[in-house]
């Protein structure tokens, strides 16, 4: 369901305040402000930016390939994984 492609959209995208979200079975990176109800909000570019930098938010990370894969797959797992 989430996949690197969305890690990356988050991270490129323009907002600021944009975030993943699960809407109808989707996976998708929408501006914070526009999350409809329903929507299951994954994480926002914030907390991507945290995890990349640990307690430092630089705007100036890029990320491994392997790092955006493992960031999708750990986020994956949260949503679909009902043990988790």
């Amino acid at each position: 369901m989430i996949e690197t492609q969305h890690i990356k959209r988050l991270l490129e995208a323009d907002d600021r305040d944009a975030v993943l979200v699960i809407a109808g079975g989707r996976a998708q990176v929408v501006s914070a402000d526009t999350v409809k109800e329903g929507g299951l909000v994954v994480a926002g570019r914030k907390d991507i930016l945290r995890w990349l930098a640990g307690d430092t938010e630089s705007e100036e990370l890029a990320p491994s390939p392997d790092e955006l894969r493992r960031i999708a797959e750990d986020l994956d797992r949260t949503v679909t994984d009902p043990r988790v």
